[in-house]
């Protein structure tokens, strides 16, 4: 469940080395709980990386609600792209001979715009899958129900996550487990042992034990809490956070969505979309995108006006009035001004009650090739270096470009495959003013500043992923050389034919490839499992 470390990730799902996270803060899992008879949730749902076993690849929970529409927690697809991820819908058990028929590409993600982490909340999103399912789906609780919940009613969470609140363990299974817990009020919740319960709005609510023992843990993130009313199971909440696994005086946090009825509505109304999408480095100049946008409402939909940032220009568009079942496409001519990160964005008017207004955004990095020199002192596999001012090879490694006062630089290495990069880092900078920051796929993984040499290690989970490393200067002084410098890249690739089950940890002797879940494991915790879902005190 429960994570915070929202800034860590995804989805990019990338973390750095252990002296900057550790296993407890990472997400949930069931403690305590049981195993779930097969069948019993046939609404339950995983998300998978793409292109690896269901099982080994499992990181967060999730739950389908009807059509093509699956609901889960914001930060399990933050950094995530529907390229980069299935989702498995219906099975309880992730090494099952049958699951990959249960399997599904996802089409679009979105995610509620005012979502900034799992603890301050609006933490739901919505993925779009590629094809309707033929699965059950999870009726979702209305304002009515979740206000005539007394404190103490009964509710059940499941999911995959870990079994073991220990932070130096972690026990998982393939098969789904679920656990009771007893609803929280508003007022007891906010006086929780952690300050962060205090800010706690009417967008979330707590459930579980003063004493703690029974819990969600990490792994079980985006998953559902449902209770039975009436004799009919709704969904009443969705894993967000919490601090530890089943602590005392440490509730699980869940994500209300009788709060989100008209976002959802809006959400699965079927107007598809990219609500985000990264385009990755683009060189200066003039560059063009198509927004590409598919009717799947019941009624035709009239676009009666297309707004574009400054600096866009539409350059083609066929999107008027789109009938059911259609799509259509505007292209927009872009300039590319500036060596830095930056967006384009526009919005659609149309008729339709649910999409009045309809924004699309893609981000991009403004960058020029690296000369031979720094390209080939990045020896792992790579489709392409570049960098926003020219970084320059010295005596083997590389050195980032000479910049002035409040200015930045970075160095961008794309297309590199799955499994753990070690890298050396070094700066001399002024310490507490000039920072290097690493990021993988749009994710602060480390900073450094002032004066040292560290070792990073960054575990990969996209099939293909982006690291940058960005270094930017204050508003006056230097110190030392006043530069990063980076040498000694390692990449160890992870398979993505290894198979699922509940061994633990499967990792090979003769220093080949590791499986996902045996990568994860080295690390002294599962990433991708655990993907930032609990607090640490």
């Amino acid at each position: 469940m429960k994570g915070l470390q929202a800034t860590l990730l995804a989805l990019s799902i990338s973390v750095a080395g252990l002296s900057s996270v550790s296993a407890q803060d990472a997400s949930s899992r069931i403690i305590n709980g049981t195993e779930a008879a097969e069948g019993s949730w046939p609404f339950i749902a995983a998300l998978v990386m793409k292109d690896a076993d269901p099982y080994q690849g499992q990181f967060c929970g999730a739950s389908f609600i009807g059509e093509r529409y699956i609901l889960t927690a914001a930060h399990c697809t933050e950094g995530l792209e529907s390229q980069d991820i299935d989702v498995v819908v219906g099975s309880s058990d992730l090494s099952a001979s049958d699951v990959e028929g249960s399997r599904y590409a996802v089409k679009h993600i979105y995610t509620h715009e005012s979502y900034v982490s799992a603890s301050s909340g609006h933490d739901i999103a919505v993925i779009e899958l590629s094809e309707a399912a033929s699965k059950v789906a999870i009726p979702l609780a209305d304002q009515f129900l979740r206000n005539d919940l007394p404190t103490g009613e009964s509710l059940t969470v499941m999911g995959w996550g870990n079994q073991n609140n220990q932070s130096d363990q972690f026990v998982s299974s393939s098969k789904l487990h679920q656990v009771n817990v007893p609803l929280v009020s508003q007022s007891v919740c906010r006086t929780a042992s952690h300050p962060l319960y205090r800010s706690i709005g009417d967008d979330a609510f707590c459930a579980g034990f003063p004493q703690g023992g029974y819990d969600s843990c990490q792994g079980d993130s985006g998953g559902p809490i449902v209770v039975n009313h009436g004799g009919m199971t709704k969904q009443l909440g969705i894993v967000s956070w919490g601090i530890g696994c089943a602590d005392e005086n440490a509730y699980g946090v869940y994500t209300n969505l009788s709060h989100f009825t008209d976002w959802i509505a809006t959400a699965t109304g079927g107007f598809s979309y990219n609500q985000q999408k990264d385009l990755g480095v683009k060189p200066p100049g003039s560059n063009t995108h198509t927004f590409d946008y598919t009717n799947n409402t019941d009624v035709a939909i009239k676009i009666s006006n297309i707004f574009e940032t400054s600096g866009l220009a539409v350059q083609s568009s066929n999107c008027s009035n789109l009938l059911v079942g259609e799509t259509c496409q505007v292209t927009v001519d872009f300039n590319v001004t500036k060596l830095d990160f930056d967006s384009i964005n526009i919005e659609l008017t149309t008729d339709h009650p649910l999409y009045s207004k309809v924004k699309s955004k893609a981000s991009f990095i403004g960058a020029t090739t690296a000369v031979q020199s720094v390209s080939s002192l990045v020896d792992i596999t790579n489709s392409g270096v570049f960098n926003t001012a020219q970084w320059e090879s010295r005596d083997g490694y590389i050195a980032s470009s000479e910049i002035g006062d409040n200015e930045k630089t970075a160095l961008i290495i794309e297309g590199v495959p799955r499994g753990r990069l070690t890298m050396q880092i070094g700066v001399s900078t002024e310490s507490g003013a000039d920072f290097m920051k690493l990021y993988a796929n749009g994710t602060q993984v480390a900073q450094m500043s002032g004066e040292l040499v560290e070792s990073q290690d960054i575990y990969l989970s996209k099939k293909l992923n982006t690291i940058v490393v960005f270094y930017e200067k204050d508003l006056s002084l230097s110190r030392g050389t006043d530069d990063v410098r980076l040498l000694d890249f390692q990449l160890t690739e992870s398979s993505d034919s290894s198979q699922g089950g509940d061994n633990v940890a499967r990792s090979s002797s003769s220093g080949g490839t590791f499986g996902l879940y045996g990568l994860f494991m080295i690390f002294g915790f599962t990433v991708l499992r655990s993907i930032r879902s609990r607090i640490t005190k």
